[in-house]
């Protein structure tokens, strides 16, 4: 370990060196992930002070992860696929404005229809008695649906602008991220009436500012188009060849987050709530670091291309063993400190002090995740970077069925708890393939494998 930092040191002395690339995009990323994250905390502050642990909460938390959940898959996707096809394809600008157009036209199409669908499918399937939720828990969650499936087509733009910005080595998208949370947060502490909840109308109102930040960023540094609903670009027939594979791994990693919804929602009432304060903070600390790392190391080992593999992959292997080192030493600290920072991020209003007590010891059950989950980053960065996506979507179908199977087994025996012990032993499980394959490849060759 002493030897690997030895060497890193030196290499981040290098100013041409990966290592201080992937170092300087960490810091600028993990910056702007903190402002954003502040941004998060505070909306989660002004909900538990204005809400508490309540059905509606459970409505809001339960719909927002049902309905994001196909704008995640398409965040994802854009993100495995098109930062590494414009990071071979740079030298080619002309082809790639031609494609970021086209792209761009079907991104319109792709948000309307899915925003529909869901507008018209979702209400009817909260029907289902299986979700476990209280007859005036359902009509507030299909009220909820009403009004805010809005989001979605602007959701699937504003990922969109996002890998574009991140493709291009500029990471203020991150920082941009962190605009709807402050928007919640305005309308939640602000006494302005309107027809529908300050929760949702800040919801809606801050996915509107985020997508208008974006453009103007975008446009700022000429680099927003105008939609072509066209697929005469060269460049299509690499992202689709890859686009499908991913799609699959996507869809089922996704589903492992619905899956701890739907076993939450069928414990007492309150346990989603619960989990969802707990996961804010999660994210809050996970976002610190993931976000940074995938969005350093992704655009970094993409331009490695024309570097032998065996380098390639030392230095994921070197990458991925500091993260994992750094992230213990993280989760005991956290351990540590957790009644405190749950009492002050939380604990005011209608959140008490009991309700303190149930979210961190949920929150140091999740804490297990960290050290896998950040060095797998790592990993499934340079599967991306390499274009290995069915590699991708083995590790992700095969853990989202031992989610899925450790979930019944740990449920009955440890509640919501159970829920975060499965995740750990799913990042584990996920990391450890992801080694193997990376270890598996040989030569130099890039491909859809």
């Amino acid at each position: 370990m002493i030897h690997i930092i030895g060497k890193l040191k030196f290499h981040i002395l290098n100013n041409e060196s990966n290592y201080r690339s992937i170092l300087l995009g960490f810091i600028s990323v993990s910056f702007f992930v903190f402002i954003g994250k502040i941004a998060g905390a505070g909306k989660e502050m002004a909900i538990a002070w204005r809400y508490g642990v309540s059905e509606s909460v459970d409505a809001y938390v339960f719909i927002m992860n049902l309905i994001t959940f196909p704008v995640s898959i398409w965040l994802s996707i854009l993100t495995a696929v098109l930062v590494p096809l414009i990071g071979r394809a740079e030298k080619n600008n002309d082809e790639i404005l031609l494609f970021r157009k086209q792209l761009f036209g079907l991104a319109i199409c792709i948000g309307i229809g899915l925003g529909f669908i869901i507008w018209m499918v979702i209400p009817k399937l909260l029907l289902w008695d299986k979700f476990g939720f209280t007859e005036e828990a359902t009509a507030k969650a299909v009220e909820i649906v009403n009004q805010i499936f809005i989001i979605v087509p602007l959701g699937v733009i504003i990922n969109l602008f996002s890998v574009y910005l991140l493709a291009k080595g500029m990471h203020r998208n991150t920082l941009y991220e962190g605009v709807p949370a402050l928007v919640i947060f305005i309308a939640l502490i602000i006494p302005l009436e309107f027809k529908s909840e300050p929760l949702i109308w800040g919801t809606i109102a801050g996915f509107f500012l985020h997508l208008l930040v974006l453009g103007f960023s975008l446009w700022q540094n000429k680099e927003l188009q105008k939609p072509e609903i066209k697929f005469t670009s060269d460049l299509w027939k690499g992202f689709l060849n890859s686009i499908g594979i991913v799609v699959i791994g996507q869809i089922f990693m996704s589903m492992t987050t619905i899956f701890d919804q739907f076993y939450a929602a069928q414990l007492e009432p309150g346990s989603l709530s619960i989990m969802s304060y707990a996961n804010r903070i999660l994210a809050l600390i996970l976002g610190m670091g993931s976000l940074a790392i995938s969005r350093s190391t992704l655009p970094v080992f993409s331009k490695m291309s024309q570097e032998s593999y065996q380098a390639r992959k030392q230095t994921a292997f070197n990458v991925a063993l500091v993260v994992f080192f750094i992230a213990i030493v993280l989760s005991i600290i956290l351990y540590k400190l957790s009644p405190l920072i749950v009492k002050i991020i939380f604990e005011r209003g209608a959140f008490k002090e009991n309700n303190t007590i149930e979210v961190y010891e949920i929150f140091r059950y999740g804490l297990i995740q960290i050290p896998f989950y950040m060095s797998g980053i790592v990993l499934v960065s340079m599967l991306s970077a390499n274009r290995k996506y069915r590699y991708i979507a083995f590790v992700s179908i095969f853990i989202a069925l031992i989610k899925f199977i450790v979930n019944q087994i740990l449920i009955d025996e440890f509640g919501v708890k159970g829920l975060y012990l499965s995740t750990s032993i799913m990042y584990a499980v996920s990391a450890t393939l992801c080694m193997f394959f990376i270890r598996k490849i040989k030569g130099d060759k890039v491909g859809t494998e």
